[in-house]
């Protein structure tokens, strides 16, 4: 796929805060069935659980995430770590969502090696996230997170051509908060892609 084809994939109406259903329009480019399929799938799933839903709706997302995910099943609600970052410099996402028990706004931050586009970084934890009945899932953003284990340095930057850009303070507060980061120079700004 070329990257003018995937930046359309990816193109939104507005730079912050799009719906998941704005994330993935098609702007007249030609994709494959496999990668119709695939964006098609995940509109529905997340539009699905962002919505009050009838019992025909809850299951037609519950197989969504199933097919996204490969597999059968559901997911423990407290299984879902709130950060996970790739070691590295790799593209990252903030996503919030309620919880499915209290209704609390969590954050969650992902960075992922290897992830060509944000929206790979995302995938996995939006899929836990849905297959775990959690509410209103948002991705907020992305950038870039530099994490250096030997220095013991985590550097949030950067934004995302397709999400926008995180509020990288809200992505620091949250890798703050994880005790596998207690004593890390964690810090951000705003330079670069």
């Amino acid at each position: 796929m070329t990257v003018h084809k995937q930046q359309q994939l990816l193109k939104m109406d507005q730079p912050s805060q799009k719906s998941h259903q704005q994330l993935y329009e098609d702007e007249g480019a030609t994709y494959s069935v496999e990668e119709q399929q695939e964006v098609k799938l995940i509109q529905n799933a997340l539009a699905a659980s962002n919505h009050e839903a009838s019992p025909r709706t809850q299951a037609r997302n519950s197989l969504a995430s199933q097919l996204l995910e490969g597999r059968g099943g559901t997911h423990n609600v407290e299984a879902v770590p709130l950060v996970s970052i790739d070691e590295g410099a790799n593209k990252y996402v903030l996503v919030q969502a309620s919880h499915p028990r209290s209704n609390e706004v969590i954050h969650f931050v992902r960075a992922v090696e290897g992830a060509e586009y944000h929206k790979d970084a995302a995938k996995p934890l939006l899929t836990k996230l849905m297959g775990g009945g959690w509410n209103a899932i948002n991705v907020c953003g992305g950038g870039r997170i530099l994490l250096n284990t030997r220095e013991r340095v985590v550097l949030v930057y950067g934004f995302s051509y397709g999400f926008g850009k995180a509020d990288h303070s809200i992505t620091c507060r949250v890798i703050e908060g994880d005790a596998t980061y207690a004593g890390y120079d964690i810090s951000w700004n705003d330079e670069g892609y």
